[in-house]
C-alpha cells in the first residue's frame, strides 16, 4: 500500500490544531481545579466550624443555615 503524503502546509496546520486542543484542555483542567479548590476550602472551613459548634446543623438546608448565620452575626 502506498502512504499518502501530507503537504507541509497541512502538516503545520494539523500541528497548530493539536496544540490548540491541548492548550484548551489545559485551561479547562486548570479552571476546574481552581473551582474544586475553592469549593473544597469553603466546604472544609465551614464544615469544621459547623461540626464543632453545631453538630445538629447538618439537618438544615443551606437557606436555613444562611438565615441562622445572618442572625448570629447580627447580634
Amino acid at each position: 500500500m502506498e502512504q499518502q503524503q501530507i503537504s507541509p502546509k497541512k502538516q503545520k496546520a494539523l500541528e497548530k490544531v493539536k496544540r490548540a486542543n491541548a492548550e484548551l484542555a489545559k485551561v479547562v483542567r486548570e479552571e476546574k481545579e481552581q473551582l474544586r479548590k475553592t469549593q473544597d476550602r469553603h466546604k472544609y472551613m465551614m464544615g469544621g466550624c459547623v461540626v464543632k459548634y453545631f453538630p445538629e446543623a447538618y439537618d438544615f438546608s443551606e437557606q436555613e443555615m444562611n438565615r441562622i448565620i445572618a442572625c448570629a452575626f447580627s447580634l
